[in-house]
């Protein structure tokens, strides 16, 4: 089996470099490549947002007229209906000045190898944490590294997801050894997309993390100032209008306008299954959301203590629910099931009394979903990968483990 995982790995990731290869040597100043997709998609916005902030003033980067004139002028391939506004804080375009100063291309590039590190960082981290043998880690790095929601929606499509996979890897790891404040220090490193935490905050409060709880106030209070010397008062009013805007018309019955079929959150699931936005679709989506959000809460809080296998699979519940239950979730930012995969195999080893093969087929449903839910979800109206990590969210939250003591708990839930 293993031997196979690592072969299909291996052979995805051969594949994806070909494409990119292939990618660079046919797009023209940044266009369409011979696939027929840009370059770098989502790079464009983040390689926009610096450029502003290397050539005009701060504020300008949420002024949406002006920064979709900008967009257009860097990358005149596009279409002109086609808008890419800009929603990430003041720092996320701040840390994108440098790509900014190289030409299109060669800021990909760039990227590229940035965001493979971030992932690859994460990924490492949390194997560290594992009893996997060093042949399973090898093994487990590779699939994690070929997982569909990487390779082509993070990876290919110049995203931010590895990075905030690295930092939840990394804020996991250190919650396994007790090390809560610092924890919390590495998950506030997230906030430069809040919904990343919007599972995982009322997960710390429900098992009285008080010390992760700091820790990440204390990253929050951090990159806020961060914010204020970078751009100015000015420039982070305008981040926080942007931000409550694109809420406001995320989650209310207005007609934003997104392919809610590349999406796993429940609001993007319910939209799609009942046309759009609506009464009906809201109601939908609030008696989907809340119940599992209360039932993953109520079993973190039972769970909590000195066991091993139950603080990973309370985490992995945790980190498989997070795309679901929320508001605007890519599937890029669904990498997070990877993390949660993990966790659960390693958390029912410590001491988890399910069968083996519900175990595999978790893991398989996880592993191969994403590369054909896509296009089934734009014909039938169902987002399937939706359905297999809430199922996979909630199961995980509901097994038990027998006793097997955790080495590095030291009775405090502080």
């Amino acid at each position: 089996m293993q031997i196979r995982l690592r072969f299909i790995s291996l052979a995805v990731l051969v594949v994806s470099i070909l494409m990119l290869a292939i990618s660079f040597a046919t797009a023209r100043d940044g266009g369409r490549t011979r696939f027929g997709n840009d370059l770098g998609a989502d790079h464009a916005g983040f390689y926009t947002a610096g450029w502003i902030l290397n050539h005009h003033r701060a504020v300008d980067l949420y002024d949406n007229p002006f920064q979709d004139q900008v967009h257009h002028q860097l990358h005149p391939h596009l279409e002109p209906e086609t808008t890419l506004p800009y929603v990430h804080p003041p720092f996320v375009a701040v840390a994108f000045r440098p790509f900014a100063c190289l030409p299109y291309a060669w800021s990909f590039a760039l990227w590229l190898v940035v965001c493979f590190a971030f992932y690859l960082a994460g990924a490492l981290v949390l194997l560290r944490t594992t009893a996997f043998t060093p042949s399973e880690r090898w093994t487990a790095l590779l699939a994690m590294l070929a997982f569909e929601p990487f390779v082509l929606e993070c990876w290919q499509g110049g995203q931010l997801s590895a990075v905030g996979f690295c930092f939840i890897a990394i804020g996991v790891a250190l919650d396994l050894t007790n090390r809560r404040f610092q924890s919390g220090l590495s998950l506030g490193l997230c906030l430069y997309k809040p919904t990343l935490l919007i599972v995982i905050v009322p997960f710390l409060f429900a098992t009285r993390r008080w010390r992760t709880l700091v820790g990440l106030t204390v990253t929050g209070v951090s990159l806020a100032l961060l914010s204020v010397v970078s751009v100015g008062w000015d420039g982070t009013m305008a981040f926080v209008h942007q931000l409550l805007g694109f809420s406001k018309q995320a989650t209310s019955t207005s007609q934003l306008e997104f392919k809610t079929w590349k999406y796993v959150d429940l609001n993007a699931f319910t939209r799609l299954l009942t046309g759009g936005p609506g009464t009906i679709q809201q109601i939908l989506f609030v008696t989907m959301a809340l119940p599992a959000l209360g039932y993953i809460l109520i079993r973190s809080r039972q769970n909590d203590g000195q066991l091993s296998g139950r603080t990973r699979l309370m985490w992995a519940s945790v980190l498989l629910a997070t795309p679901v239950i929320n508001l605007y979730v890519g599937m890029y930012d669904s990498v997070l099931a990877a993390l949660g995969a993990i966790l659960l195999i390693d958390g029912c080893r410590r001491g988890e009394a399910a069968r083996e093969r519900w175990i595999v087929w978790t893991v398989g449903a996880l592993y191969v979903t994403p590369w054909v839910t896509q296009p089934a979800a734009q014909a039938i109206h169902v987002q399937a990968f939706t359905l297999i990590l809430l199922g996979a969210g909630l199961w995980t939250a509901s097994l038990k483990c027998r006793l097997t003591p955790n080495p590095d708990y030291q009775g405090s839930r502080a």
